[in-house]
């Protein structure tokens, strides 16, 4: 059980940096930190599938490379998510671009973990993972 607890508040831990990472906050680095890297061509519809597909590689890689469980990865996101949210609340009234930003970062790790626990469990890729 200690080992359990142990990696869903690393779950959450590392949700909490991803996300920062991945959209941080207004005034610290700004938060379009990213966009200049994204051509101007594309609109919010082509930078929310690029932010679910570079958290889904994040969430995959946690999966496969580490002993932490997808159940853990969502007990620790969710966690890390309400937390956040309760705090960023409080410090700042307009909330609602954080809510969807978060959310759509938790959304990707656990859609790229989904799929690094389904590969994982196949036969053949489980012998090599635990032959390496």
């Amino acid at each position: 059980m200690e080992d359990r607890t142990k990696r869903i508040v690393a779950s959450g831990v590392a949700l909490s940096v991803v996300g920062y990472v991945i959209w941080p906050m207004e005034g610290v680095l700004g938060q379009n930190m990213w966009l200049p890297l994204v051509p101007e061509s594309l609109g919010d519809y082509q930078i929310t599938l690029l932010v679910l597909a570079v958290t889904g590689v994040l969430g995959f890689g946690i999966t496969i490379a580490s002993s932490i469980r997808l159940s853990e990865l969502a007990i620790g996101g969710v966690l890390a998510y309400v937390f956040w949210m309760v705090v960023l609340s409080l410090a700042f009234s307009e909330m609602l671009l954080a809510y969807l930003a978060y959310g759509l970062v938790l959304v990707g790790v656990l859609l790229g973990a989904l799929i690094g626990t389904v590969i994982a469990r196949q036969p053949k890729v489980k012998s090599l993972i635990l032959s390496s």
